[in-house]
């Protein structure tokens, strides 16, 4: 018990004091307003998606994230808007950040061939610390465990922390490649409880590309295999982290299998995953696989997502929808 109480209260302190890193998803494709805002309104039906993340769960529930994400393609507008609603939990919801995201797209059809997107985001993120759920040294007796009250006073500072957020990004795509670049926390705002000259978040880069390959059927009437060989860089402060591999999809089935390692070839994990179609709704599983060890132990993550679709706009646009996966 004290040694799960010390890991959450050093993986605490180390985000409360540190330059933040952004939430990532293994199944970062399933919602890909969240990667990128040019990526809202590209596909041709209607999408909600919701994430559930539980990163570490060896650790007592370190990180759990839940998402919900929403965009459609709206010709009033001429591209795609959107809205993600985001909650990343530390511990048994010791701290909680709390994040709502609203994307436009501008879609430019260039050629026969050739789109453009344009997108901007504008975020509210909200920072909070539950006081009454912190375990102080004072607090914990060495039979009976964390029993005591605690002689710790709240901070004058406060608890909660409001802030604003922007990103901007493009995607230029034909049917079946696409190449996707954005910037997230333009501004790089504070969002320290205490110091926002010392915490700010780091610009995070995220260079995203992939193909869509159609298999061929030796059956006549069989769908062939869709394969999506694809590929995301992502730099944030000292973090550099490359994820490639491959989704494969068939009728009602789909699996993935991905490698995720940094700039220094250090593995970090493969990524396992397998989902199902339902009529208009997905559902995908995936575990991470850790490779390397964090302070001499392997800890590992699951991911679950449902997708839903919705019917296609009655007055289509004239413009292709963007070859991303469906998981």
């Amino acid at each position: 018990m004290k040694r799960l109480y010390l890991v959450l209260c050093i993986l605490l302190v180390n985000h409360l004091i540190s330059k933040s890193q952004d939430t990532q998803f293994s199944q970062f494709y399933a919602a890909p307003c969240l990667l990128n805002p040019a990526f809202a309104g590209t596909s041709d039906y209607g999408r909600l998606v919701l994430n559930y993340r539980n990163q570490w769960p060896e650790l007592n529930k370190a990180f759990t994230t839940y998402s919900a994400a929403g965009d459609m393609k709206l010709d009033q507008l001429h591209g795609g808007a959107g809205i993600a609603v985001m909650s990343d939990v530390i511990g048994a919801g010791d701290m909680i950040a709390n994040q709502i995201h609203f994307m436009y797209s501008y879609i430019v059809k260039l050629d026969h061939r050739w789109s453009l997107s344009m997108g901007i985001q504008a975020s509210i993120i909200q920072n909070t610390i539950n006081w009454n759920k912190l375990v102080f040294p004072d607090m914990i007796d060495p039979i009976k465990g964390a029993v005591q009250q605690t002689g710790q006073q709240t901070p004058d500072y406060g608890l909660k922390r409001n802030f604003a957020d922007f990103t901007a990004g493009f995607a230029l795509y034909t049917t079946d490649f696409y190449l996707g670049f954005a910037t997230h926390h333009l501004s790089q705002p504070g969002n320290s409880l205490y110091n926002n000259e010392t915490s700010k978040l780091e610009r995070n880069y995220l260079l995203q590309a992939g193909y869509m390959i159609k298999g061929s059927s030796r059956e006549r009437g069989k769908t062939p295999w869709i394969y999506y060989p694809s590929l995301i860089l992502e730099k944030q402060g000292e973090m550099k982290q490359i994820n490639y591999g491959l989704y494969a999809k068939k009728e009602s089935f789909v699996g993935g299998l991905w490698y995720r390692q940094n700039l220094n070839f250090q593995a970090d994990a493969l990524i396992f995953l397998a989902g199902v179609y339902l009529n208009d709704y997905k559902v995908s599983y995936s575990y991470d696989l850790p490779i390397s060890s964090l302070l001499g132990h392997t800890y590992s993550s699951h991911e679950l997502t449902i997708g839903i679709l919705f019917s296609k706009p009655p007055k289509q646009m004239k413009m292709q929808a963007l070859p991303c996966p469906d998981f």
